[in-house]
């Protein structure tokens, strides 16, 4: 029985999947087993699984009749795995020499966390850097994941999480992880990177980045009030969350009721009245992105950096914070906020000071 089980599935993986099942075989550490689940492919990516088998008897082949898409060709690997140790990767990524090596040292010596990831490195599709992940961050993890493509977990988390989920598809990794931290609460982290995650034109995450925005969205609201347990204290996590659940209509008044209540400067966000003009705070992408949702409606922009104050943008003002307290008129005018979720508590404040009663933000235009 092997120690550590690999489970690796693909679906018309052609073109990386002979790297990705190399960097196993050369790992340092030996006593692990590579279930390559073929999910219904129509391209050589099984004939390349089948003739690694043939050669490795450490590798396993297993061909779905049907594409189950990637919950559940990860669900049927993980039946058919006897190892004490569990991961999966992807096919168009790669493991460095010792990350299965350094995963299984720390499951050994630390027998009271039932998982630990690791950093890894974004590549392009000609595997040259392109920089390192966020590290790995448990706060964070109620709003994002940062656990990242390097993981191990114990065999003992399957059988008390269950398995991957169906609904989730797209985010089935990130909603995984927060059953685990539900559970456990806690994984580990090695702050090193042993990954390499190759970013393709044509990836999943590119290919379906509205899917997957939409499907954390969901994820939130059915985890919500483990989300917000444990961002109470961490404003920018809070207008993060709110941002996102606001982009796609899930804030429901029980939500809103809870997100004022922890963060009292959001009684004043309200939709927008297309009645009045709209100054939009930020005059960079995410202000022009209003712009374009709103344009006539639109009376001028507003920003802090000198190098924009002054200015125009979209052929409009942009104004100083003293032309902003000059020329609005409450009765006329109303202000959204268009920047990044990490910058507008800050802006929140200041419109309060100014005796600015309310505010939309940039997500409340649909």
């Amino acid at each position: 029985m092997p120690k550590v089980s690999i489970v690796l599935p693909s679906f018309n993986g052609e073109r990386y999947i002979r790297e990705s099942i190399e960097s196993v075989v050369n790992q340092t550490f030996t006593d692990w087993e590579l279930i390559i689940v073929d999910d219904c492919s129509t391209d050589g990516t099984l004939h390349i699984a089948e003739e690694y088998a043939r050669k490795e008897e450490r590798i396993k082949v297993i061909h779905n009749q049907e594409n189950q898409k990637l919950p559940e060709a990860l669900n049927i690997g993980f039946r058919h795995a006897s190892g004490r140790y569990l991961t999966w990767t992807s096919d168009d990524n790669m493991y460095l020499s010792r990350a299965l090596e350094e995963m299984v040292r720390y499951l050994d010596k630390h027998k009271e966390v039932p998982m630990v990831c690791t950093g890894m490195l974004f590549m392009d599709e000609n595997m040259q850097y392109m920089k390192e992940f966020i590290s790995y961050n448990s706060v964070q993890m109620r709003v994002q994941d940062t656990v990242g493509a390097c993981f191990m977990y114990r065999r003992e988390v399957l059988a008390d999480v269950g398995e991957y989920s169906r609904e989730f598809f797209c985010v089935e990794d990130y909603e995984y992880w927060i059953r685990i931290l539900i559970k456990y609460h806690s994984i580990g982290y090695l702050p090193y990177n042993f990954y390499l995650y190759r970013r393709q034109k044509n990836s999943l995450t590119i290919e379906k980045a509205d899917r997957i925005r939409r499907m954390n969205s969901l994820l939130h609201c059915r985890y919500f009030d483990w989300c917000i347990a444990g961002i109470r204290d961490n404003p920018e996590y809070i207008l993060f969350l709110y941002n996102q659940l606001l982009a796609d209509n899930w804030i429901d008044e029980v939500k809103r009721n809870c997100f004022e209540e922890i963060m009292p400067a959001l009684k004043a966000e309200k939709a927008l009245d297309d009645k009045k003009a709209v100054v939009i705070y930020g005059a960079g992408q995410n202000g022009e992105r209003a712009y374009e949702c709103l344009k006539e409606q639109v009376l001028a922009f507003v920003d802090t950096n000198p190098l924009k104050a002054g200015g125009q943008k979209c052929g409009l003002p942009v104004w100083t914070l003293e032309e902003l307290k000059k020329y609005y008129d409450n009765n006329r005018h109303q202000v959204l906020i268009s920047v990044r979720a990490e910058l507008q508590l800050e802006i929140i404040d200041s419109l309060m000071e100014m005796g600015i009663p309310q505010y939309a933000v940039f997500a409340r235009i649909s």
